[in-house]
């Protein structure tokens, strides 16, 4: 059974009081599989969010808003038609729709939207650029 703490400052807690027997918290949870995040990101940054900074993440993630700095993870990024990307990135693969600023290093599949203007160099393991995107920088395929 769940027991609600109330911690000063805080908004309310949830504790999960041990328990013996047959039902335990994994078996009323519903697994989360590792290919459902690859369609749906995990973590969405909206248009209006502006962030600086090192980002490290294992889930996938949408930018629409702005991002400077460094971008490092073991899952996928997806740059949305609004977004702003100033950084180096170092990921397992990539959707770019809007605009990035910097050098890239995809160890799987990166794809470049016809929306999509990159300036910087890439090297990627494999690569789709659509008709109508903008490339500016030295393309490795390795």
């Amino acid at each position: 059974m769940f027991k609600r703490a109330m911690k000063p400052g805080l908004e309310s807690v949830f504790t999960h009081k041990e328990r013996s027997g047959e039902d335990s918290l994994s078996t009323e949870l519903p697994m989360i599989y590792p290919e459902s995040l690859k369609e749906n990101p995990e973590t969405i940054i909206s248009a209006s969010v502006l962030i600086e900074g090192t980002l490290t993440f294992e889930r996938s993630i949408c930018i629409n808003g702005s991002f400077t700095g460094e971008l490092i993870g073991g899952a996928r990024l997806h740059i949305g038609p609004t977004g702003y990307i100033k950084a180096d990135i170092n990921l397992e693969s990539a959707l770019i729709e809007g605009r990035l600023e910097g050098n890239v290093h995809i160890s799987g599949h990166l794809e470049i939207a016809a929306t999509a203007t990159v300036k910087g160099d890439i090297i990627a393991k494999t690569i789709t650029v659509k008709s109508g995107a903008i490339l500016n920088g030295l393309v490795l395929i390795s």
